[in-house]
């Protein structure tokens, strides 16, 4: 399993993360925001403050 190493909040609520195994992803969260899940996120400062407890 690849964890993630670095994260990146980027416009639009779209995730720029690092993995541990070098690869890289971009993950779109703008059509999540509106379940309850994700809803919290539509806050753009709550969106922008990601982080990641990787190494």
């Amino acid at each position: 399993m690849s964890y993630i190493k670095a994260i990146v909040t980027m416009k639009d609520y779209r995730l720029f993360m690092n993995m541990e195994s070098g690869s890289v992803v971009i993950v779109d969260l703008s059509v999540k925001l509106n379940t309850m899940k994700y809803k919290e996120l539509a806050d753009e400062r709550m969106f922008r403050s990601a982080r990641t407890d990787g190494d």
